[in-house]
């Protein structure tokens, strides 16, 4: 395969004044920097060259028709008015007439201070920003939004709340653990090149956006200068600094690629109703990935499946990186196709380990499923359920060490406080009983993972399902919502009755009854022989078993949340 020149950098220098305005962007939000001409014959540009003729190059917007998910709104345009000057409070008696500032609170008294000024960034110092958070309250950092190395711990975009690991944690009880995400796609209409900012709403205490609430589970493309809110309260003034939050700011250049420029995509690792998945290797580093393709006039008239595509990225850019689940680097959301730049596994799906060995000793089996627990506790904690737990979506990273990974959260859903789910979806053989149920009476909740967990344990200790339309009748669709399954002879003989009594435990009709992941984990089965999983743990390094153990642990302190601690701004509104 021919390798075609790689892309001209436009922006090896940038602008290095720090109040340079960022492109405009073209009406559905995208912000353009650099055209999208062919580039192989292009000289690379000279640090020489003169830098104000190339940012207005890149700063060249385009409004054409340019094809985008359909269902993504955009922000309404921020006010023009000036910003009100706030002032930091804090107790005091002092009190003195002056034409400083004065800020009121009902708790503080009125000080007299230097009035709070907002910071402009520098994007000269920060070439890698792909947008500033502007902070307008004092009590919070600016932050700059970067592309995160996909080898680290952290989650792809930036999620705001008071969860320990929040990337800008908050204290304020009215902001939830996890109250909204920010990330960035890049993407191109064919003319040009550029990116795409999104703000997902998490919370059903409301996200709100120049003024405007998104809504728990919507998300909405960011524009430049817009302002977010993390909660107003009608009783506040419109300019009142207790609910003033973040501006956002784009950069006058960013160097923006499609997918084809950045990645040389290789061999079909497999291939789905909507999408493929590719080996692809990174032209500059290169690092390997597995890229996920979708066609978009697959589902150009499917809007749920555009909602699942929206979900997917969601959730998995809300994910701080875990060793036992699939990490998602960035999405290329280009003219006719979407590109999920994945981690690459390369041991192949526990499906075909299971197939090729016929069944799995207890001790291996055990410590696969000491993984699958960790990983599903990970996502529960995180109020995300798959949903479409099979064999087919773990994968190996190591098969001499059964090194496993989760992978396909394109059914996945966040919980959302008592709300339970309601659509009827997974992979026949593993769905939970409760899912099967008539739509009046189909309430469900990450439970369901549980069960799925408890058909793959049964299949990869006999090499065979429980439940089968060969069993029939019953209907394998009766056989699962009654529970209706054995452990027939000669095949489960030698398999531990511990084994059985777990697989009976997860395998429960009743969600209610059935184990959680952390009962599940606690479970006498999982504890024997613990020489030999203690051995098999410790063969996945330190470097693993020490991020599996972070993830368990309640505070997490992040550098954002470091600067947040140090800062005097943290007292309580």
């Amino acid at each position: 395969m021919t390798t075609p020149d790689l892309p001209e950098r436009l922006n090896i220098s940038r602008s290095s004044t720090a109040d340079a305005a960022a492109a405009e962007p073209s009406p559905n939000g995208t912000t353009f920097y650099s055209t999208d001409e062919p580039e192989s014959g292009q000289k690379r540009q000279g640090r020489g060259e003169d830098h104000a003729m190339l940012a207005t190059k890149q700063q060249k917007t385009y409004h054409d028709g340019d094809k985008t998910l359909p269902t993504t709104p955009t922000t309404p345009a921020p006010a023009l008015t000036p910003s009100p000057t706030p002032v930091l409070a804090s107790r005091s008696t002092t009190l003195s007439p002056s034409t400083t500032a004065k800020y009121f609170q009902s708790d503080f008294t009125v000080v007299n201070r230097k009035p709070f000024e907002l910071e402009m960034p520098d994007w000269s110092a920060n070439t890698k920003a792909w947008a500033f958070l502007q902070s307008q309250n004092p009590k919070y950092p600016n932050v700059y939004l970067v592309k995160k190395e996909l080898n680290g711990q952290e989650r792809t975009g930036y999620l705001l709340g008071r969860q320990p690991d929040s990337d800008i944690r908050f204290e304020q009880s009215e902001i939830s653990k996890r109250h909204c995400l920010i990330y960035m796609e890049t993407g191109s209409n064919g003319k040009a090149k550029g990116i795409r900012i999104f703000l997902e709403d998490l919370s059903f205490n409301g996200t709100w956006v120049n003024g405007t609430l998104v809504g728990v589970k919507n998300r909405v493309m960011l524009r430049n200068r817009d302002e977010i809110q993390l909660f107003r309260r009608s009783s506040y003034a419109e300019n009142d600094l207790r609910q003033k939050f973040y501006r956002v700011l784009f950069p006058p250049i960013y160097e923006a690629h499609i997918c084809d420029h950045e990645y040389e995509i290789r061999r079909l690792l497999g291939r789905g109703n909507f999408a493929s998945v590719h080996h692809a290797i990174h032209r500059g580093t290169g690092a390997v990935a597995a890229i996920k393709v979708l066609n978009k006039n697959r589902f150009a008239q499917k809007p749920r499946m555009i909602q699942a595509i929206i979900q997917e990225v969601g959730i998995m850019m809300s994910l701080r990186k875990h060793p036992l689940v699939v990490n998602i680097d960035r999405v290329f959301n280009e003219q006719h196709k979407i590109y999920l730049v994945l981690e690459y596994v390369p041991g192949g799906e526990l499906f075909d380990y299971v197939s090729t060995n016929k069944t799995i000793d207890e001790d291996s089996t055990r410590f696969i499923f000491w993984q699958l627990f960790m990983a599903i506790k990970y996502l529960h904690d995180n109020n995300i359920a798959h949903r479409d737990l099979k064999p087919e979506n773990v994968l190996l990273a190591d098969r001499e060490k059964l090194h496993i990974k989760i992978t396909d959260f394109g059914l996945a859903k966040t919980e959302h406080r008592d709300q339970s789910f309601g659509s009827q979806c997974g992979t026949p053989n593993y769905v939970a009983p409760e899912i099967l149920n008539a739509p009046d009476s189909r309430g469900y909740d990450k439970q369901c993972d549980l069960w799925s967990l408890g058909v793959m344990l049964y299949i990869c200790l006999c090499g065979f399902p429980p439940f089968s339309e060969e069993n029939a009748p019953p209907s394998m669709k009766a056989q699962i919502k009654m529970g209706k399954y054995t452990f027939p002879s000669p095949y489960w003989d030698n398999i531990s009755e511990l084994a059985k009594n777990l697989i009976r435990s997860l395998l429960t009709v009743d969600p209610i009854e059935r184990l959680n992941v952390r009962e599940a984990l606690l479970h006498e089965w999982m504890h024997q022989n613990r020489e030999d999983l203690k051995a098999r743990q410790n063969r996945l390094g330190e470097a693993v078993l020490a991020d599996i153990l972070q993830s368990e642990q309640t505070v997490d302190v992040t550098p954002t949340q470091v600067l947040m601690t140090q800062s005097q701004s943290l007292e309580r509104f």
